[in-house]
């Protein structure tokens, strides 16, 4: 059986979002140092608590490059959130995000005396 030559790095754009935002994530893929182009890859997003929140199966360009995008919903919960990345061959890439709380607006309170 022939070895598996892929190996897959992965990131997000930013490394903190706020809820509403969306999370670009890029994976690269190599065989032999070299792109590896119509490479099929999973992407996997995780929230804090361990659910997979997010799913997607992906080919790369002819660069090794493929992208997904997973938008932050507003009642996701704050904290660490991870990424996957599988290939067929299951070489495994990882990553993480955070996603923190909107500040809350402040609004000027006026005192008359």
């Amino acid at each position: 059986m022939p070895e598996c030559q892929v190996s897959l790095k992965v990131a997000p754009d930013r490394t903190s979002y706020l809820h509403g935002d969306n999370v670009l994530i890029t994976i690269w893929a190599k065989k032999k140092n070299r792109a590896a182009a119509q490479e099929p890859v999973k992407l996997y997003v995780f929230a804090p608590s361990g659910e997979k929140v997010y799913r997607s199966r992906l080919s790369t360009d002819s660069l090794g490059r493929a992208m997904g995008m997973y938008r932050i919903g507003k009642n996701m919960a704050a904290g660490r959130y991870y990424i996957e990345a599988h290939s067929t061959c299951t070489s495994v890439a990882l990553a993480s995000f955070f996603v923190l709380h909107r500040k809350q607006s402040c609004r000027k309170l006026l005192f008359s005396g």
